[in-house]
């Protein structure tokens, strides 16, 4: 049985979720190839820089061990959509400034995310590249928690709790 929920816990519950679903059908439809295709352009200049012969043509990143398409739920997007929505559900005093700061930190973070999978994956093969792109995804995620939490303060109220204790 689900445990009783506050006015609180269910606006926050309802704002994220809104909040999440809107941004996530505006990446869906917006038109982001240009973007795309800069990612992937961007990922086999990486690639080869690191060693890799990696040819990008449109979103597909074409090696001799793998080929691999950015699609938009790989863009980085949906971290920044994520982190978003949290802050929009917490009604965060300084929301716009905390995506303004990190918002282009995580889409960094998703070009050395995209590097690694795509490195792995011309090493080791295609169930490599996806253990891995998956494992990423969930630090992903970490991260936009991690800095959300800070942005709220809870995450120094958790550790100022542990240190006293």
């Amino acid at each position: 049985m689900l445990p009783h929920l506050s006015q609180i816990e269910k606006n926050f519950l309802l704002k994220f979720f809104a909040g999440f679903s809107l941004l996530y059908l505006l990446v869906q439809i917006l038109p982001l190839e240009a973007f795309l295709q800069w990612l992937a352009s961007t990922e086999a200049v990486l690639l080869n820089s690191a060693g890799v012969n990696a040819l990008a043509s449109a979103t597909i990143i074409s090696t001799p061990a793998i080929e691999f398409e950015i699609i938009r739920d790989c863009s980085g997007l949906l971290m920044v959509a994520l982190l978003a929505a949290l802050l929009y559900a917490t009604n965060s005093r300084n929301s716009l400034k905390t995506l303004l700061l990190f918002a282009p930190l995580l889409v960094a973070f998703n070009l050395f995310r995209l590097l690694i999978t795509l490195f792995v994956g011309t090493r080791f093969g295609s169930g490599a590249l996806e253990a891995v792109h998956f494992s990423l995804w969930i630090v992903d995620s970490l991260i936009v928690l991690l800095i959300w939490a800070r942005a709220e303060g809870i995450l120094e109220s958790e550790l100022t709790f542990a240190v006293r204790n």
